[in-house]
């Protein structure tokens, strides 16, 4: 983990930038729009970024670890407003578009050729020990006693808030495989929490 070819630190930067690789296409990291999904020791690692494409036309570029069975988010987008159009009309699936995020550009994400998954390439496809000792990785807590201690020990008050720590005698198939994939969206916005302006927070929340 840590190590990917298609991200490029830009040299003598500040803040750090970056160039990210999108099929081909390179984009310029301006800012870090949110990043706090990433700081997680499971999940699916999300980064979101603030970009300028080639031509420095600013959009979103999205970072992520989806589930191998999980579609991406483009085609989860079209097929949206495919079922739209199908069920009511062409005009109601336009208004729909303008209400939703526009994808630009999507990637599952390659390295020398090879699908960017967390099996083939993470794991070079060695098969993972279940049969491990549990290990506590931190104090208990509250939510040791909600979960009587037989899964979680999270040192926090809520559930949510728990890794787990306990791998031994778990199927195969319960081990969660994830592939590296990353969507360029057309529209951007000033995350709710670096919102100075009160008038804009409380009309967000309405």
């Amino acid at each position: 983990m840590g190590w990917d070819p298609t991200i490029v630190p830009i040299e003598e930067s500040k803040p750090r930038r970056f160039k990210i690789l999108v099929d081909g296409k390179s984009y310029t990291t301006l800012e870090i729009i949110d990043s706090r999904g990433a700081d997680r020791l499971l999940g699916r690692g999300v980064r979101v970024f603030k970009v300028e494409d080639e031509k420095k036309n600013i959009c979103v570029l999205k970072d992520l670890w989806l589930d191998r069975d999980r579609k991406s988010e483009r085609q989860i987008h079209s097929e949206i407003l495919n079922d739209i159009e199908r069920i009511f009309s062409k005009e109601d699936r336009d208004r729909a578009a303008n209400l939703l995020m526009t994808p630009l550009h999507d990637w599952r994400v390659t390295i020398n050729d090879k699908p960017d998954e967390t099996k083939s390439c993470t794991l070079l496809d060695n098969k993972v020990n279940l049969k491990v000792k549990p290990v506590r990785v931190c104090k208990p807590s509250i939510a040791d006693e909600r979960w009587n201690g037989e899964t979680f020990a999270t040192g926090y008050e809520t559930e949510s808030d728990g890794i787990p720590i306990e791998m031994h005698n778990r199927e195969p198939d319960m081990i969660c495989r994830r592939y590296h994939y990353r969507v360029v969206f057309k529209e951007f916005a000033t995350p709710m929490y670096k919102e100075r302006n009160l008038s804009d927070v409380c009309r967000i929340m309405a």
